[in-house]
């Protein structure tokens, strides 16, 4: 008896509410409009009792705490998410590897370059994200010949210089990046 008496007293309020603001309207050509919005304001009181039988959604009525199946999802998003995050972490450390070789290449003296990177993949970490570790092996091609035999030795100071160049093109530590040079072939 009090549900109905709710429903009852909830649909006298939207009336009068809507008889209040359609007399608060100054101009007949908006009291249309505010007719058709009370009109809709009762048809939905009209009709919620009716819903909340049906087991319509509801604010409220969808609880992740108390949906077994909810729970599950929940936890199959964040797994997904952390597995996309590692995914993106690698991509990322691979990306900077390939750019990493990339510049070393252009440094004179070097012919070609492979670089590998490690990145700091702890969430809670302040460097999360940053490069920790870069190893760029290069191998010469602008040689030079040094004495009459004939032998070859790569510019001195490439390693060096391919350093920093990474570093100033990349904007990655000196002290994170190892260069090592090679014998080329």
């Amino acid at each position: 008896m009090s549900a109905v008496l709710g429903w009852v007293r909830e649909i006298v309020l939207v009336v009068l509410l809507g008889w209040v603001l359609e007399m608060l309207v100054p101009r007949d050509e908006f009291r249309r409009y505010v007719r058709l919005v009370i009109g809709l304001l009762v048809l939905v009181a009209v009709i919620r009792p009716a819903l909340n039988l049906l087991g319509a959604a509801r604010p409220g009525a969808f609880r992740v705490g108390r949906d077994a199946q909810a729970a599950d999802l929940v936890e199959r998003g964040v797994s997904i998410q952390k597995g996309e995050e590692g995914k993106t972490l690698a991509l990322y450390a691979q990306k900077v590897g390939e750019e990493a070789a990339a510049v070393a290449e252009t440094v004179p003296g070097v012919r070609t370059a492979t670089g590998e990177a490690q990145i700091d993949e702890d969430p809670s970490s302040a460097a999360f994200g940053e490069v920790t570790s870069l190893v760029v092996a290069v191998i010469p091609g602008g040689s030079i010949e040094v004495g009459g035999d004939g032998s070859r030795s790569p510019p001195s100071g490439l390693a060096g210089q391919v350093k920093k160049a990474l570093s100033l093109d990349l904007g990655i530590d000196e002290r994170a990046v190892t260069v090592t040079v090679q014998k080329g072939g």
